[in-house]
C-alpha cells in the first residue's frame, strides 16, 4: 500500500511540477504512449496516455488560451458544488482521468508547496465539529490546497477571495504495475476560467491597526501552531493575523450578546476565553480612544467594543458592519478587527 502511494505521489509530482514546462509533460506523455505496445501498460501510464489524446482535442482562441467552448465540448466536464461530490463512484475506471468543473473561492498560491488554496462556495462542510470550527476559530475546515500544471499558475486570480470556475482532472490508481496494489486518487487543477471580482472591496474596510487585510500570498495550509493561536488568540488560519472577512458568520447583535452571556466561567464546556468571531450589521455611536460604541438598528441594544483603529470617517448614526470577537478572559472582551462600511 505504502509504495503504491509513494509510486502514485511522485509521478503526479513529475507530472504536475510547477518547475516542468507543459511542452515537456507532452512530450513525456507521447514518449509513454510509444512504447505502450512494447510492454504492459500501467494505470499510470494509461492516465497520460489518455490525457494526451484529450488535451490534442482542444482548440485555443485569438488569445493562445484554450477555449471554454473547446473545454465543455472535448472534456465534458461534471458540474460540482464541493471537492467532496468527487467520489469513488465517478472514478469508477482505474487510470482513466476525469473532468469536473467546480465554481469556487481562491484563497491564493502557497509558493511553499505550490499548490493553490480553494474554498468551496456551498455548505460543503457542515459537519458539527467543521461548523464549530469555523464559528469559534475562523477555521476553514472546507478550505483545501491543489496541485496544477504549471501553465495554470499565471491564469489564476490576482484578488484573494475571487470567485473563478476551476477545471479540474482527477484519477485513481488500484495497481502501481509491480505487484503493490491499494486505492489512491489524486485531483489537480487543468484550467482557471470565468474569474470574478472579490464580493468584498478591501477599500470599504477600516482594518484594525495589528492585522492586514488578505492578499493572494497570504495564502497557506494552516500548521499545527496556526490552530494553536486560532484557539487561544482567535487568529483564524493565519499567524500573520491576516483578516479575511469571509471567515466571520453573521449574526444579530442580539444574538452574540446571547451568546455572551452563555460563557459561564463556572463551565469550561462553554468555552468562556476561546475567542467567537461574528459580524454584525449596526448603528455606529461614535468612538472615544479605543472604544467604539454600537447599537441594534432599533437601538435596543448597545454594545461597546474595543478596536485599535481611526473610525473618524464614520458618522454618528452611519449603519457599517463589525467584524469582532467575543471571549470572557475573566471580564467580557468585544474586540473589532475590521469595520467595512456599507
Amino acid at each position: 500500500m505504502k509504495k503504491v502511494i509513494i509510486a502514485l505521489f511522485v509521478a503526479v509530482n513529475v507530472l504536475f511540477s510547477s518547475c516542468l514546462s507543459t511542452e515537456l509533460v507532452e512530450s513525456s506523455l507521447t514518449s509513454v504512449s510509444n512504447n505502450i505496445k512494447k510492454k504492459g501498460e500501467t494505470q499510470l501510464e494509461k492516465f497520460k496516455r489518455i490525457l494526451l489524446e484529450d488535451n490534442e482535442k482542444l482548440t485555443k482562441g485569438e488569445d493562445g488560451k484554450i477555449t471554454i467552448d473547446s473545454i465543455e465540448n472535448m472534456l465534458q466536464p461534471k458540474s460540482i458544488s464541493a471537492i467532496v461530490d468527487i467520489t469513488e463512484s465517478d472514478l469508477s475506471e482505474p487510470g482513466r482521468p476525469y473532468y469536473f468543473k467546480l465554481k469556487a473561492l481562491y484563497k491564493g498560491y502557497d509558493k511553499s508547496i505550490g499548490k493553490a488554496r480553494i474554498q468551496d462556495l456551498g455548505d460543503a462542510n457542515n459537519s458539527m465539529l467543521g461548523n464549530a470550527l469555523g464559528a469559534a476559530f475562523g477555521i476553514d475546515t472546507d478550505v483545501y490546497s491543489l496541485s496544477m500544471f504549471d501553465s495554470v499558475i499565471d491564469t489564476l486570480p490576482t484578488e484573494a477571495n475571487s470567485i473563478a470556475t476551476f477545471y479540474l482532472v482527477a484519477f485513481r490508481i488500484t495497481d502501481d504495475g509491480e505487484g503493490h496494489t491499494g486505492n489512491e486518487s489524486a485531483v489537480m487543477i487543468r484550467f482557471v476560467r470565468n474569474i470574478e471580482k472579490p464580493y468584498f472591496n478591501p477599500a470599504n474596510f477600516i482594518i484594525s491597526n495589528d492585522m492586514h487585510y488578505i492578499t493572494v500570498e497570504d495564502a497557506h495550509e494552516p500548521t499545527q501552531q496556526d490552530v494553536m493561536a486560532a484557539y487561544f488568540f482567535g487568529g483564524g488560519n493565519s499567524a500573520d493575523s491576516v483578516f479575511d472577512p469571509t471567515v466571520y458568520p453573521l449574526a444579530d447583535l442580539m444574538d452574540a450578546r446571547v451568546a455572551m452571556d452563555k460563557k459561564d466561567l463556572r463551565n469550561n464546556y462553554t468555552f468562556p476565553s476561546v475567542k467567537v468571531k461574528y459580524v454584525s450589521e449596526v448603528l455606529f455611536m461614535g468612538q472615544t480612544n479605543t472604544t467604539i460604541t454600537l447599537c441594534t438598528d432599533d437601538k435596543v441594544l448597545t454594545e461597546h467594543m474595543t478596536f485599535t483603529g481611526r473610525a473618524s470617517n464614520i458618522k454618528k448614526g452611519e449603519k457599517i458592519r463589525v467584524y469582532y470577537t467575543i471571549c470572557k478572559n475573566p471580564l467580557e472582551e468585544w474586540e473589532i478587527q475590521a469595520i467595512e462600511k456599507l
